[in-house]
């Protein structure tokens, strides 16, 4: 984009791109407050006086992202480019160690498989790394709070701009604002901006709910799920200004230009990329991408109607079942009072005697419900297959499939889909752990050392990308790999030391030092046998 030269061209161009990028977020925030409330209750509240007793959406949503996902299991690989020098190859070794210690001592597997949960919910959500007190820092940034300049571009990299609102209390911008020349006007200018939207507005019943928890005149009653789980939400401090981070493609440096505008249009900073050179500074998770759509799909919406209908079909079971427990009676020739009767019926040793002729009761005890428990796991089975997964994957045994051999197949087989969604998701894995080395490269100054002596992180080459290793972010992929590498293994095609490396047991670092120490012994072994066979030639040649 070019951007105007004038300050105060400059600032309209800046509200108006802002404007832009923020146009469907209110709409957005709309359906994604619908949609977690689906994912942590299972229903939206329209309509309904209590919450389902049980929510199959949630655990169905964390068992896919578990196949998708598995923060134990992932490893990664350093790959240079065609241009980088041989001389580089040395380094990798250290820097991969540097990339997994980073990548575990600051969370950021919690982070991303906290950011691939909400992903499938919402279908887009992003992570800003930042650099801070010598490690990387990484933050969830929420799609209601996020906006872009083409919705029906689908990739964050290839955004002419975007944009991320978030909050601050006057407090702490006056000390984020500490020297600049125009802190008094900004602080002055900048409205207040009241309670910070930390979560999407909640459905109309939940919030009648929590007005008459706070009024106690107002009538209404309170649904079933008040007292179990609670809505989760953060309460922010009253004080607060409400804050836009603006990032726009310059052509005339290449590169974004980063822009600071409180609400209103006051732009407190206007400064090149303050991350990384061309980099966003966003890592995009979209688990379940849209071609023409850049916020993706939801996982949520499909599995809507199986989620009603498995909370209805709960419900009349458990009628069913307490009515078999607790069955209901007639009784018929007897004009006393019935609750004696049935308190009497009820109670451990009760008894009931009656002088009339003809006075009997009845008990009408209902059949168990067998059909609707196999419709129960009919109705199971719908949720994995719509979203890829077969029902061995999930665990759930098959007829006729006898053995580990067969189970194995048959999951190998059925798991075409999940692999394909695994691959998607593994991208998004590969750019965040690329962008966390990188962060490393340019920031830390721990040194490392190599075999060459010792080297900085930013004596590393640029030329380099990170990928996953051997798909390791998906449980689904981790079997096929620890068999292929045992099979190179018996056929020699790899070192022991390759096998423990490629399979990547626990406590691998002492596993691999012991190892070379075993090696050591045995090839000394194999020394002296060698000699002492040469000795014995030639004494019977002699």
């Amino acid at each position: 984009m070019q951007i105007p030269k004038k300050p105060e061209h400059r600032q309209m161009f800046y509200w108006e791109i802002i404007e832009k990028c923020m146009e469907s977020r209110e709409s957005r925030s709309k359906i994604y407050a619908k949609l977690r409330s689906w994912y942590m209750f299972g229903t939206d509240f329209e309509g309904m006086t209590q919450t389902p007793r049980y929510n199959k959406l949630n655990a169905h949503i964390q068992l896919l992202s578990s196949y998708l996902f598995s923060a134990d299991t992932v490893r990664f690989v350093i790959e240079l480019g065609a241009a980088a020098p041989k001389e580089e190859l040395a380094k990798i070794h250290k820097m991969k160690r540097r990339l997994h210690d980073e990548w575990h001592d600051s969370r950021c597997d919690m982070f991303y498989d906290l950011a691939l949960v909400w992903g499938l919910v919402y279908g887009t959500m992003l992570i800003k790394p930042l650099w801070k007190r010598g490690k990387v820092t990484p933050f969830l940034v929420y799609p209601h709070l996020f906006g872009v300049y083409e919705e029906h571009v689908n990739l964050l990299e290839r955004q002419q701009a975007f944009c991320e609102v978030y909050y601050a209390t006057k407090t702490q911008l006056a000390r984020d604002l500490e020297g600049h020349p125009n802190l008094d006007k900004i602080l002055s200018t900048i409205p207040a901006a009241g309670e910070a939207e930390t979560d999407m507005q909640l459905p109309s019943s939940v919030q009648n709910i929590i007005i008459n928890q706070s009024q106690p005149n107002v009538t209404g009653s309170v649904p079933g799920w008040w007292s179990g789980p609670d809505v989760i939400r953060s309460t922010p401090p009253a004080d607060t200004v409400k804050l836009y981070e603006l990032k726009v493609w310059n052509d005339e440096i290449n590169d974004f230009q980063s822009v600071t505008v409180a609400e209103g249009g006051v732009v407190i900073f206007d400064r090149k990329n303050i991350g990384l050179p061309q980099q966003s500074g966003y890592v995009q998770v979209t688990p379940k991408p849209a071609g023409d759509y850049f916020w993706g799909e939801s996982e949520i919406p499909p599995l809507v109607p199986l989620q009603s209908e498995f909370a209805s079909r709960i419900m009349k079971v458990e009628n069913q079942l307490d009515k078999i427990m607790n069955p209901p009676i007639a009784i018929t020739g007897y004009n006393g009072p019935g609750d004696e009767i049935m308190a009497a019926i009820n109670s451990p040793g009760g008894f009931w005697g009656v002088d009339e002729a003809g006075a009997k009761f009845d008990k009408f005890t209902p059949p168990a419900p067998t059909e609707a428990m196999a419709y129960l796991h009919d109705l199971d089975g719908k949720f994995s297959e719509e979203s890829g997964m077969s029902p061995t994957m999930a665990g759930l045994n098959q007829p006729g499939v006898r053995g580990r051999g067969q189970t194995d197949t048959l999951a190998r087989l059925g798991s075409s889909r999940i692999k394909k969604r695994a691959m998607i998701v593994e991208d998004s894995v590969e750019d965040f752990a690329g962008y966390i080395l990188r962060l490393i490269q340019a920031f830390d100054t721990k040194p490392l050392e190599g075999p060459d002596g010792i080297f900085l992180p930013t004596q590393f080459t640029d030329d380099f990308t990170v990928r996953v290793d051997a798909h390791s972010n998906s449980p689904v992929f981790v079997e096929d790999e620890k068999n292929l590498a045992f099979s190179l293994a018996e056929n020699k095609t790899i070192t022991r030391s390759r096998l423990v490396q490629m399979i990547h047991p626990s406590m691998e670092q002492e596993i691999l030092a012991e190892l070379e120490v075993m090696e050591k012994k045995e090839e000394e072994a194999q020394a002296k046998e060698q000699a002492l066979a040469a000795v014995d030639a030639s004494g019977k040649q002699a």
